[in-house]
């Protein structure tokens, strides 16, 4: 997005944010509102999702499909996954003083109540599109950039093992 400098601040804010509703409305068509109502869900819906896969995925648009279908697949089991737990989330807002920790996925159950970003169209066509029938409930990346999905927690943890003992491992939000 460009933006101008400018002594008001809020109505430098003012105007970033209509820039960037602008754009998302620019990406969003009639059809994408006629998939996210197949899929039950509202455009912030999938507009929230879309932000946690983007920032999950970075800017590698060949893995945000299957990154959708690992959340989704937890989404749809409740009675195995309490939260959708996404590291990235779990410090949205948490400089804000008043921070209720909603939109920390490992805190709240479901989605966020909306984006924590503004999320590509790569990653909206995700939210929309993902990858169906993966048997995949977990995913890792490692410092290359390489995903790891995985079906259970065991294999996911003996990933991050090996990782870690590899001097491969980027960081980790919990610590």
């Amino acid at each position: 997005y460009e933006f101008y400098a400018g002594s008001d601040g809020k109505k430098q804010a003012k105007l970033a944010i209509e820039k960037m509703i602008a754009e998302t409305e620019s990406v969003i068509t009639d059809e994408m509102y006629k998939r996210a109502e197949k899929l039950g869900l509202s455009m912030n819906e999938i507009l929230t999702m879309a932000s946690i896969i983007q920032m999950e995925s970075g800017q590698n648009g060949s893995e945000m499909a299957n990154v959708a279908g690992v959340f989704y697949n937890r989404l749809n089991n409740p009675n195995n996954f309490a939260t959708l737990g996404s590291s990235p989330t779990c410090y949205y807002g948490s400089f804000y003083a008043n921070d209720d920790d909603r939109y920390d996925t490992y805190k709240v159950k479901g989605l966020p109540p909306g984006p924590l970003c503004s999320p590509g169209e790569l990653a909206i066509k995700a939210a929309l599109y993902p990858t169906e029938n993966t048997p995949y409930f977990y995913f890792v990346t490692d410092k290359n950039g390489k995903f790891y999905y995985h079906k259970t927690a065991a294999e996911q943890n003996t990933t991050i093992n090996r990782l870690q003992q590899e001097g491969n491992w980027i960081y980790e939000y919990f610590k």
